[in-house]
């Protein structure tokens, strides 16, 4: 199994690394990209006062340093209870990485001006490092919970970090496509973490464990995104099309996170104490520690 899961790890991240590119170039390197959210952020000015928009900007205010750190503290937490270092430890540092890797890029990758007017056009967005926080947190707690767990830590994580995604459009912090880059850098960061992860050891979940959970919840996400980008195509207002591709690029990651475990557990059995010496008799025999509880 721990070659499967690795093999399709590879492949999601090549995928993912291709993508992030086209992304990029359609949103960023083109003019009708560049009009569309830039006309996504001007649109915002009409719904500024809304209750919304006042929502969206109090749930981005909650994300900083202090969120972030506390969610990592929290991830490697729960990897260490479950008595898993290296899975713990591999979650961490996903999340700080994921993070770091989305600045990272966007000090890189500088938009041109293709535009000839426009108050949005040396505006560098490009990815968002909000949804960059909220989606490696998604993954990083999927990543240490138990199987029989994850659907319903992806499910709660998944409604917090796909709703920061789009407050990032709702909130006129970020492009739809801001949000799409930072979610598939992500992604790469967890493929990059899976990879080592198999050669410690992929236990195959019980075939009664939570699966059913799983497929509902997959295809309640894949059923989400297919609407949303409908939405986004049929209707005339930018600023509700840029909000329903932010929602739909959510909905599709956590779908890919989703598929990309599998029913895998990682790092093997939990580790356990080690069994006490059993104490030798005068004639060789050996007899259980007589503290040994009998029932």
């Amino acid at each position: 199994m721990a070659e499967s899961v690795r093999r399709r790890a590879i492949v999601t991240a090549v995928v993912c690394a291709v993508l992030l590119c086209v992304v990029h170039l359609l949103a960023v390197r083109t003019r009708a990209g560049q009009a569309f959210e830039d006309a996504v952020l001007d649109a915002y000015l009409a719904a500024a006062g809304g209750q919304h928009a006042r929502s969206a900007v109090r749930a981005l205010e909650s994300v900083s340093v202090f969120s972030l750190a506390g969610a990592i503290i929290a991830v490697f937490a729960i990897g260490m209870r479950r008595r898993r270092p290296t899975l713990a430890l591999t979650a961490s540092v996903l999340i700080a990485v994921a993070v770091i890797a989305t600045e990272i890029v966007k000090l890189l990758v500088v938009r041109p001006l293709l535009l000839e007017s426009g108050v949005h056009r040396e505006d560098q967005s490009f990815p968002s490092g909000h949804t960059a926080v909220a989606m490696s947190v998604m993954c990083g707690l999927a990543l240490v919970s138990p199987y029989r767990m994850r659907v319903a830590a992806v499910f709660a994580g998944s409604l917090w970090a796909i709703g920061i995604a789009v407050a990032t459009v709702t909130g006129n912090y970020h492009r739809p496509s801001d949000t799409l880059g930072a979610e598939l850098i992500t992604l790469i960061c967890v493929c990059a973490a899976i990879v080592p992860l198999t050669r410690g050891g992929v236990r195959q979940a019980a075939p009664d464990t939570g699966r059913a959970g799983r497929r509902l919840l997959a295809a309640g996400y894949a059923v989400t995104a297919a609407a949303a980008l409908a939405f986004a195509a049929v209707r005339q207002d930018v600023f509700t099309a840029g909000w329903a591709i932010a929602l739909a690029g959510g909905c599709l990651t956590t779908l890919t996170l989703l598929t990309l475990l599998g029913t895998a557990d990682f790092a093997g059995p939990a580790q356990r104490p080690a069994a006490r010496p059993r104490a030798a008799s005068a004639g060789g025999r050996d007899f259980p520690d007589r503290c040994t509880t009998v029932t």
